[in-house]
């Protein structure tokens, strides 16, 4: 579970730290840049991110029962009696909801981020991918500090 919620705070910090990066520009890409003022949405997004997966509120007696089941319905994706723990943090209740969330956020803007296996930062076909994102950030910051 902490795998999958450091995913989700961690690209949030990183859409926190692009605020006003805009994103290259080609005539395949879809989406839009990240405009000055997104990073403050990012931050109160984060914000409340960091207070809804505090782990205190993923292992309440909401979502637990006292044996240690889950209180909440899962279904298993493969169609399988037997769901695996992935699929149980998947379907948590508020994992659910933030990963949805931040999925939404990167498909807005065009970027792709890795999640299977969490083996990289960005795959597949089409938008800009979040290392792409994280590597013009690095060049704007160096050109900061030479002035």
């Amino acid at each position: 579970m902490g795998l999958r919620v450091g995913y989700i705070l961690g690209l949030l910090e990183a859409l926190c730290s692009a605020d006003g990066v805009r994103k290259p520009q080609k005539s395949s890409e879809e989406g839009r840049d990240i405009t000055e003022g997104d990073g403050q949405r990012y931050q109160r997004l984060l914000v409340q991110a960091k207070e809804e997966l505090k782990i205190q509120t993923l292992c309440g007696e909401e979502y637990w029962r006292s044996d240690g089941i889950w209180a909440y319905e899962v279904q298993s994706k493969a169609g399988e009696e037997d769901v695996t723990f992935w699929e149980v943090v998947d379907q948590h209740p508020a994992v659910r909801k933030w990963l949805e969330k931040v999925r939404d956020e990167v498909r807005n803007l065009g970027i792709e981020s890795a999640e299977e296996g969490f083996s990289g930062v960005g795959v597949g076909e089409g938008g800009v991918r979040l290392e792409n994102l994280v590597e013009t950030m690095s060049v704007v910051e160096d050109g900061a500090r030479e002035l």
